[in-house]
């Protein structure tokens, strides 16, 4: 900055000569080196502090939970596959490596991220030729104290490893601007590599860097009027768009309108033969201009590529979904704009958490472009670091302001916007500002400061600017001062006339102490007192986001994390394992709306199972882990035998605190009191009118422990510790006997003889087996041996179309007979497949009985000894028997729970004398009558407690009219006598030849030997008969 001469201040005697404080006087090399070296040295400390500190303080979230568990299975020998959901392979690899050298655990997943958190700061360094010594360290500072990269960078999340490889990238960019050594060109593709590898917004970044090294070119190819391949940015331009443009397939074909994740054949040819085409075009560019150059760059980043995403060569398929579908699947994202945040979304979050390197950064950017103004473009490098042999200063500034607005614009036309893209904003921020703050320090003589009064001035303009602070707060508050005589009224008085006062003597002192300052000596303190006072609510705000509030979405950079609750229950288990079961023997079954993080949580237990909605809960863990909408299908199971706990699983910040913002919005909020004060508590103080105890954006889940187990814990509580627990009995556990299958055929997949969920079946006379295979929505035959005859039956509607049929039974003439489920209708066809009639069409009777042609989801069906059709009706809660022909005849139940009511009924069957069994499942209950539908008989099932859809029981009828009942949530089957005793049980969870997996459709030949739809192994298993 140009020297300026500053008025003197006047003393009682004669004045002096202004000293001038403009400049900035010559600095001993050796004191300045080792001033700087200082404070590097704690920079530094602070940094690796800050980052690897109590790694373990927060809990994982649903996001770093599963890739923590795909670098677990990479370096378990487990494998890895590339799935652009979860972005790049790159950090999979890294945090692998890690957990080779350091054992695997919670705190080890986040070294890695940690380490390249420490690295991105330290990579400003090898910028200080473009920034000034003074201008990097700043720099480093900025980005240290960061809130967002302070959180954010020690964890395990992908933006860290991209961050990284692009501080890389700018280095090499500029460095080959200035010397043109290949060398930079190789680091370059190789971190090109790393960044493509990590994650799918690099192209951001990339597009950002690219598009201006292509202006730059061009500026200086009119500049110049030299030949394009006389500059160097041309080869960056080069290198940069012919590595990437293979991989811009997936927007070229969103373009077009074409889906970029169609993996169909035709799609998956045209796809192939673009990106093949680009892959040409690019060799083709990048060999004209430096053929080995390029090659050998080619040849880095493609051998870093595939290997990376084929996971070392194991899986060829990870190219493809890295080349096609990593970018496919982010533009895909765009559209769904998860988050929903307003456009301003990350002006806010920088306003609230960025405010310094925001406010230093357009300083920069303003100081620059009025430096530029008055033609010295050559002073943004410090003058020790210009490099003498350049013709023209390269343009970092430039660059630094191109990449914040860059930033800026894209991301906020972005549709989904994450508080974790906010990395991507600061470090530029962050180089900007400290490049400005450096170029103040530079050119500013503090000596002669300090001479006309600059150290009275530090210390009287934080007084004045909190005399200020103070007077504003009692004149805007909600008591005004003056306003009266009571205690509140006189104390907001004299705090307004105290904070005048001391204003008062402040202004006072400055004009009598620190007039000759002039303009440029004001300004830097008043900067300097701004940067210090905002540099340490920055460090408080950091801290306190990454060490205090780390778990709790108090902060706007939290978003769909873990609350501190998963710790505790893990600590939990933890504590109850040792005691009860040893190390980490517990029994422990857990759902799919509370996997993550305790998939990843539990990986070391062996005892865990995984259960959904479908699938049910099965058995008696001692601990169950379950979310809400399965809660509801499992409480029954749970009620008797387990005490209950409530945890906040997933939490997400209050968005309603900035949603809606207007100018109109925020003037009113500024002059209503009440509103200010909502502000200031939660901007201030991360205070909100809700405490998190009763925060209401919060996916919960239950923690369930068997009550013999919570007994013996006195942590459970004194009401439940010591004291006698008996569980409710499980009888047929008495007559559980082993039996195995002695035949098995039909496996997963939509090809002959495989099932996709096979749920009814049903004999002829001569004893071939007729399947519903209901997902794939048909019915397949076999013959008495398990061999395949024929299938029939597609999704649809039409005649001999199915929707997820369910039921089925063949009559003594070989007639087959399907509950269309949720077609909701009656198919009738001969012993070939060939459609005879339907009848049925959907209606919801309110559970009465009510038209008898209206179906809802019939699951159930059987033929009686006189060709009657018997439908269980299960949405309308009643039986409705019908003529072979679909007439007609009688209905009985309606929704209840008295004497011949029903409530989801489901199996039925009827004995030799045509009585009929019902499978009442919720009503846990069979309930038996007589071939005229009335009411007979009933005794309880245990064992259909859950109201989970896959929960829906069949029966059968063995030999002296025994019953066979099926028992989807315990993988099991329950043979009872003619009154509801209990005769004998098998079956177990597994898929060998003693285990079932959610049992569905039963039926027993006339030799005895019984044969169940193995739903969840996706095959048909035949017993020996039971006696």
């Amino acid at each position: 900055m140009e020297e300026v001469t500053k008025r003197p201040r006047r003393k009682r005697s004669s004045p002096v000569k202004a000293v001038p404080v403009a400049v900035a006087e010559p600095r001993e090399a050796g004191r300045d080196i080792g001033r700087w070296a200082v404070v590097l040295v704690l920079i530094v400390a602070a940094l690796v502090a800050t980052r690897f500190w109590d790694l373990g303080n927060r809990s994982y979230g649903h996001d770093e939970s599963i890739h923590a568990w795909e670098a677990w299975k990479l370096v378990t020998g487990q494998g890895y596959t590339h799935d652009p959901i979860y972005h790049g392979p790159f950090g999979y690899h890294v945090v692998a490596f890690f957990f080779l050298l350091f054992g695997v655990g919670e705190v080890q997943a986040r070294y890695a991220p940690a380490l390249f958190s420490v690295a991105l700061v330290l990579l400003v360094w090898p910028m200080r030729k473009w920034l000034g010594k003074a201008g990097a360290v700043l720099a480093m500072a900025l980005l240290t104290i960061s809130p967002t990269l302070m959180l954010r960078g020690r964890y395990f999340r992908h933006d860290i490893w991209l961050l990284v490889a692009f501080m890389v990238i700018t280095i090499c960019i500029f460095r080959y601007l200035q010397d043109r050594k290949d060398h930079w060109l190789y680091l370059m593709a190789g971190s090109l590599a790393v960044a493509f590898a990590s994650k799918a917004i690099s192209f951001i970044t990339g597009f950002i860097f690219g598009t201006f090294l292509v202006g730059y070119l061009l500026v200086e190819w009119f500049r110049t009027r030299r030949s394009l391949k006389e500059l160097p940015a041309l080869d960056l331009v080069i290198l940069l768009g012919t590595l990437v443009l293979p991989q811009s397939a997936p927007l070229l074909l969103k373009l077009a309108k074409l889906d970029p994740l169609d993996y169909s054949g035709p799609a998956l040819v045209r796809t192939t033969v673009i990106v093949v085409l680009l892959i040409v075009i690019s060799a083709v560019i990048g060999t004209w201009n430096k053929r080995r150059a390029w090659l050998i760059s080619a040849g880095i980043y493609y051998l870093l590529f595939i290997l990376l995403y084929s996971t070392l060569l194991t899986n060829p398929r990870g190219v493809a979904t890295g080349m096609v579908g990593m970018l496919g699947y982010w533009l895909s994202q765009q559209g769904v704009a998860r988050g929903g945040q307003p456009w301003y979304y990350f002006y806010f979050l920088n306003v609230v958490y960025e405010y310094l390197p925001l406010l230093l950064a357009g300083l920069g950017a303003a100081y620059y472009f009025w430096r530029s103004r008055k033609n010295q473009p050559g002073k943004e490098a410090a003058p020790a670091e210009a490099a003498p042999e350049a013709e023209r200063p390269l343009p970092f500034v430039p660059f630094l302001i191109y990449w914040v607005a860059g930033n800026f614009f894209i991301w906020t036309l972005a549709g989904e916007k994450m508080p974790w893209q906010n990395m991507h904003l600061v470090v530029p921020l962050g180089l900007l500002g400290g490049w400005f703050l450096g170029r103040i320090w530079d050119n500013t003589s503090w000596r002669a400061l300090k001479a006309r009064g600059g150290l009275q001035a530090a210390v009287l303009v934080p007084v004045a600017l909190l005399a200020v602070i103070a007077l504003l707060s009692a004149v805007l508050g909600p008591t005004r001062p003056f306003a009266g005589m009571t205690l509140a009224q006189l104390t907001v008085t004299m705090r307004a006339l105290l904070s005048l006062l001391v204003l008062g003597i402040c202004l006072v002192l400055l004009r009598r102490r620190c007039a000759g300052l002039g303009a440029g000596g004001w300004f830097r303190l008043v900067l300097a007192t701004v940067v210090l006072v905002l540099g340490a609510i920055t460090v408080r705000d950091a801290l306190r986001a990454s060490f205090s509030n780390q778990d709790y979405p108090t902060e706007f950079l939290m978003y769909a994390d873990s609350s501190p609750d998963t710790g505790l229950v893990m600590a939990d288990l933890k504590m109850i394992s040792s005691r009860l079961a040893g190390d980490r023997e517990l029994k422990i079954a857990y759902d799919n709306e509370s996997s993550w993080p305790f998939v990843w949580l539990l990986r070391d237990y062996p005892n865990t199972t995984f259960f959904t909605a479908e699938s049910g809960l099965s058995g008696d863990p001692q601990v169950v882990i379950v979310g809400p909408p399965n809660e509801e299908k499992v409480q029954a199971q749970l009620k008797l035998k387990y005490i209950k706990r409530q945890y906040r699983l997933i939490w997400w910040p209050n968005q309603d605190v900035y949603s809606g913002l207007t100018p109109a919005k925020i003037w009113k909020d500024l002059r209503d009191p009440a509103r200010r004060r909502y502000w200031w508590d939660i901007l201030w103080s991360r205070q909100y009118p809700q405490p998190t105890t009763s925060w209401p954006y919060v996916h919960p889940f239950s923690l369930y422990v068997r009550k013999d187990v919570a007994a013996q814990l006195w942590d459970f509580g004194p009401e439940i510790a010591g004291a006698e627990v008996e569980l409710p009995e499980d009888v047929y556990e008495k007559k559980r006997i082993s039996l195995s299958a002695v035949a098995a055929f039909g496996s997963s997949g939509s090809g002959n003889g495989q099932f996709s969920d096979p749920k009814g079946l049903a004999l002829d006379a001569a004893g071939n087996i007729y399947v519903v295979d209901t997902r794939n929505h048909r019915v397949q035959m076999f013959n008495s041996a398990g061999v395949f005859q024929r299938a029939w039956g597609s999704q649809g509607t039409g005649p001999g179309q199915f929707q997820e049929p369910w039921g089925i039974a063949v009559d003594r003439d070989g007639y087959v007979y399907v509950a269309d489920t949720w077609n909701h209708r009656i198919q009738k066809f001969d012993a070939t497949g060939k459609f005879v009639t339907t009848w049925g069409a959907f209606g919801d009777v309110g559970g009465v009985l009510g038209d008898p042609l209206l179906l809802y989801g019939p699951r159930g069906i059987v033929v009686d000894s006189q060709k009657n059709v018997l439908v269980s009706d299960t949405g309308n809660k009643r039986i409705v028997k019908y003529t072979s022909e679909g007439q007609f005849v009688q209905q009985w139940g309606g929704s209840g729970t008295l004497e011949g009511q029903l409530r989801e009924p489901c199996g039925l069957v009827v004995d030799a004398n045509d009585g009929v069994y019902v499978a009442d499942v919720w009503n846990q209950r069979v309930q038996e009558f007589d071939r005229n539908g009335a009411y007979l008989a009933q005794w309880p099932v245990v064992g259909w407690e859950s109201e989970a859809p896959v929960n829906k029981p069949y029966l059968a009828i063995g030999s002296q009219g025994s019953v066979y009942v099926t028992q989807p949530d315990y993988h099991r089957v329950v043979k009872f006598n003619g009154g509801g005793q209990v005769l004998a049980m098998w079956g177990q969870y597994g898929s060998n030849d003693q285990g079932l997996s959610t049992p569905s459709g039963i039926a027993v030949d006339a030799a005895g030997f019984i044969y169940v739809a193995d739903s969840g192994n996706n095959r048909v298993v035949k017993y020996a008969p039971v006696n």
